[in-house]
């Protein structure tokens, strides 16, 4: 048990004194952090550029109504959209080409023809340089669909106000039941769980590979060779699989530390300005983190062992990224599966596939915060992971004793084999 602490100790230190485990560590937080207020700044950021459409209306109903309903303002207090009539009594294809060089040359932004049976049909044509923003095209299509809405109305004699108050759509509030109360469900649950599910995802894609390349450097750099004449191949294995394991935990910690600490700060500057602003952030229950910490450690694990049995079968990454496909494809089939665990979290497939151990650390973690499953289930799943850990330790530990110190050719299935059959 001595050598494996040492062991432990090593790869723990090797990794977090390192340059790449600081930068990464204090990088990622501040990223993150970069790029939500850059996001929230480009959305609610206004433009300072004026729109210059011209308005072609064969139907001469819909031009002034349009143009009336943009209302929006440069920060200079000019409107952000300058609607030019166009009432010529020509022909519309020579009408079009003038107004087209006049886009070319970039006097227009561009220009809107309204057919001549708009109310009926509501088509209309945009033509501009620049049409790939789909932002822009769902404002012209909206506000072009509401005016002919009011007009059509109008034209039967109704009146749009009444006729919206009576259409009014309704809403459902949804309220999930639990022990503690009925609590309303606005998402919250499905954010968290995919959120911390992610974490699990990347976390054991990560840090397995890790594993992995770590007995690869040493097994091509011959330092194994020296460590093994010190210690017994499975205490270097474990050794190295908790030393990582362990910087992982180490990795979150800060970062959680970190993410409490803006968050802190968020919530107190978001409540001077909307008092009940803490009454808007999902409630979770401690349940769901302690669950979090077991998936995590139970999916890492299984998955590690398995990341350096290969690192012990392979001779350098480009047989390693070959040979881990199979194992990696383990982790991505319940992430393709999330869809169908929040429909039906308690169908008999999803019952049956959460059992698996290997999708187990992502599928049973989503039914829990989703819809705890009966505690038997979740008893017999840990179980399950327990005994497939054990088992996979084992079976890992006679490739990786074997493996560690073969060089050269990359074992085959038949070799493999009878190295699970030596003593």
């Amino acid at each position: 048990m001595k050598k494996i602490f040492y062991i432990i100790k090593r790869e723990y230190l090797q990794r977090v004194r390192s340059k790449l485990f600081l930068v990464g560590t204090i990088l990622t937080p501040l990223l993150l952090v970069g790029i939500i207020f850059i996001s929230i700044k480009f959305s609610t950021m206004k433009t300072s550029v004026q729109h210059n459409i011209a308005l072609i209306d064969l139907s001469g109903q819909v031009a002034q109504p349009f143009a009336g309903a943009f209302t929006d303002k440069l920060d200079d207090g000019k409107p952000q959209y300058n609607f030019q009539f166009i009432n010529e009594n020509r022909p519309l294809e020579q009408i079009q080409g003038e107004l087209s060089k006049r886009v070319m040359s970039r006097q227009l932004d561009g220009y809107m023809v309204f057919s001549k049976n708009v109310l009926e049909d509501g088509k209309a044509e945009y033509h501009a340089r620049n049409v790939a923003d789909l932002t822009e095209r769902a404002i012209y299509s909206q506000t072009l669909s509401n005016l002919i809405t009011n007009l059509r109305l109008r034209k039967e004699g109704l009146d749009p106000a009444k006729i919206e108050g009576l259409t009014r759509k309704a809403r459902v509030t949804m309220l999930k039941i639990s022990e503690s109360g009925d609590k309303e469900e606005r998402g919250q649950t499905f954010g968290v769980s995919y959120v911390l599910m992610m974490i699990l995802y990347t976390t054991i894609l990560m840090y397995g590979i890790t594993v992995m390349r770590s007995v690869i450097e040493e097994k091509t750099s011959r330092v194994v060779e020296i460590m093994l004449s010190a210690v017994r191949p499975t205490e270097l294995m474990a050794g190295k699989i908790i030393g990582v394991s362990l910087v992982a935990m180490t990795q979150y910690l800060i970062w959680a530390a970190a993410g409490t600490l803006i968050f802190g700060y968020g919530l107190a500057a978001a409540s001077s300005v909307l008092p009940n602003a803490a009454g808007y952030l999902p409630k979770i229950p401690p349940y769901v983190f302690v669950y979090f910490v077991v998936f995590f450690l139970l999916g890492f694990l299984l998955y590690a062992t398995l990341y350096a049995a290969i690192g012990a079968m392979v001779n350098n990454d480009q047989e390693a990224q070959q040979v881990q496909m199979p194992v990696t494809m383990l982790i991505v089939v319940p992430i393709i599966m999330v869809g169908l665990v929040i429909r039906t979290p308690d169908s008999p497939t999803v019952v049956a596939l959460s059992m698996v151990p290997f999708f187990a650390p992502i599928l049973m973690f989503m039914r829990i915060t989703i819809q705890t499953p009966p505690w038997t289930q979740i008893v017999a799943c840990i179980a399950l992971m327990l005994a497939t850990i054990g088992l996979l330790i084992w079976l890992s530990a006679k490739i990786y004793r074997v493996g560690i110190l073969m060089y050269g050719k990359r074992p085959s299935l038949p070799e493999l084999m009878r190295w699970l059959r030596y003593s």
